[in-house]
């Protein structure tokens, strides 16, 4: 059976959480170097279909490791992982935070865990809009079974966020310097 708990599967069922995901990609490519490497290494936004090929691979990732075997979270992670192996590049202008020349890498903790934080907060957020409010250790266990991932993605054991006001603090008060 899959790593995560059951209150990830209860959230994650539900389709209208993929509502949430519009919001956690801005938030991700507020990031200036997630921006960077999905500029320079992904054809997510060049044609209506590679966008929905891409996000059918995505949700389909997400579904492998919600409810997938222990061998599918495997095969999905791997896959994760390799593609994160080859994302690395450096900023090609100066942003407010980082200068040109700044490198970059999808295998870096702290990016990994913007990405991370930003997808578990706009979940909740997508699912209590539109289905129901979850009470506030339901938050907590969400984030909790949701940071379970984090060894399969080779994020350090510790550094995802575990209750919803350590992701919701995340959010509102790190800056976008590399201090995610």
């Amino acid at each position: 059976m899959a790593t995560t708990g059951q209150m990830v599967r209860r959230v994650n069922k539900e389709a209208v959480v993929l509502l949430g995901w519009g919001r956690a990609v801005l938030l991700q490519l507020a990031h200036p170097l997630v921006a960077a490497a999905v500029a320079d290494h992904s054809d997510y936004w060049s044609s209506p279909l590679q966008y929905l090929r891409r996000t059918k691979q995505t949700v389909g990732s997400m579904l492998d490791l919600t409810y997938g075997t222990q061998d599918d979270v495997q095969l999905t992670a791997d896959r994760i992982n390799a593609i994160h192996q080859r994302v690395h590049g450096r900023v090609r202008d100066d942003t407010d935070l980082f200068p040109t020349g700044t490198a970059y890498t999808a295998t870096d903790p702290a990016l990994l865990t913007w990405v991370h934080v930003t997808l578990v907060h706009s979940q909740v957020l997508a699912y209590e809009t539109f289905v129901e409010a979850l009470e506030p250790d339901e938050r907590d266990r969400y984030c909790r079974e949701s940071a379970e991932v984090a060894p399969l993605l080779r994020i350090p054991v510790g550094l995802l966020p575990i209750t919803y006001s350590e992701l919701t603090g995340h959010l509102q008060n790190k800056r976008l310097d590399g201090t995610l």
